[in-house]
Order: C-alpha cells, then sequence, then structure tokens
C-alpha cells in the first residue's frame, strides 16, 4: 500500500469529521521577499525622528538625516523599485543579509543583478562624509548605472570637538541600532 492510499484510508475512517485533501496539488510555501524588502523602505521613510533625535526629510524625499546634539550625522537614504526585479533574486539578497554578521559586506551577482550589502560595516580611512559605519542593501540590473532599489543607514560626524571620540562611539552604537531595529528581514 503507499502513502496516498494509506492517508485516503485514514481520512475515509476518521468520525464524523470531514476532511478534503487535494493530493493533485503541490504544497508551495509563498516567497515575500519583495514586501519585506519594501517594508524596510516604508518604515525608514516614514521614520520621523530616533531616540529623540528629530530627522530632516531631503528636498526629494529619497534622504532623511538625524542632527544630534553632539554634532554626528545618522543618514538614511531609501528608494525603493522592485517591479521587475524576480521574487527569487530578492530571496536570495535577504538570505545573504541575515547569513552576514555585524561589520561584514557581501557583493554577489544573481541572475543578473549587481548586489551590494554591508551589515553595519566600519570603514576608517572614511569618504567626503566621514563615513565610519553604514548598512547597505543595493540591488540593480548589471545593464543598468541606476539603483533599482536601495538603503543605506550610515553616520559621520558634522562638527569635530575635543570630545569627539565619546560622542562619536555613541553615534556609531546609535547607528548600529537604527539598523538592528530597523533593517529586520
Amino acid at each position: 500500500m503507499d502513502w496516498f492510499s494509506i492517508l485516503k484510508n485514514q481520512v475515509a475512517s476518521t468520525k464524523g469529521k470531514t476532511f478534503q485533501l487535494d493530493f493533485t496539488q503541490p504544497m508551495v510555501e509563498e516567497d515575500n521577499c519583495k514586501d519585506k524588502l519594501m517594508a524596510v523602505v516604508r518604515k525608514l521613510e516614514g521614520m520621523t525622528s530616533f531616540e529623540g533625535i528629530t530627522g530632516e526629510l531631503n528636498y526629494n524625499g529619497t534622504a532623511r538625516r538625524f542632527y544630534s546634539p553632539e554634532g554626528y550625522v545618522l543618514r538614511l537614504v531609501f528608494q525603493g523599485e522592485l517591479d521587475e526585479v524576480p521574487e527569487e533574486v530578492c530571496c536570495k539578497v535577504i538570505e545573504a543579509y541575515n547569513k552576514l554578521t555585524e561589520g561584514d559586506f557581501e557583493t554577489p551577482k544573481i541572475l543578473g543583478y549587481s548586489i551590494t550589502i554591508l551589515k553595519n560595516h566600519q570603514n576608517f580611512e572614511g569618504d567626503d562624509l566621514g563615513t565610519d559605519v553604514e548598512t547597505m542593501i543595493r540591488i540593480r540590473r548589471e545593464d543598468d548605472l541606476y539603483s533599482t532599489y536601495f538603503i543605506v543607514i550610515n553616520c559621520y560626524d558634522d562638527n569635530l570637538t575635543s570630545d569627539f571620540d565619546k560622542q562619536w562611539n555613541k553615534g556609531l552604537e546609535l547607528c548600529k541600532k537604527l539598523t538592528r531595529e530597523n533593517v529586520v528581514l
């Protein structure tokens, strides 16, 4: 006797209960990876304050800066268009992000898409903004220069003072906390 017959007999022999099992359709778990990635964009777009620091939206609505009284700046950049990105790519991005430990980065290529993922990655060389810690998820087609989906959380100092190390460490920790609480996939 095969498994189908065993289950069919079990269902038929159950007293007073009716069950309908459809064995012709495979059990498929629906992925909603695009929704998860877009939820992060929507969450960051709606964030107006963090840890008592009020954020300012930029002129085109794709970035928000939080200026602390101590002089460090938390910057959020968000834009998201995943309509043309396959669900499989989105799921692999989430899988790669979740596997990263803090401080790591990865740059895979998946089905013709170039991906950049950083998770609270510390950069001590800095750039024009003096970025020292950054989280990024970027998905773009390899044949397109413009990102189709982009999240960046980074921190930099806006006002160097003699008390720099103490306030900067606080800024770094807030930036990491912002990532941990808001980029949950």
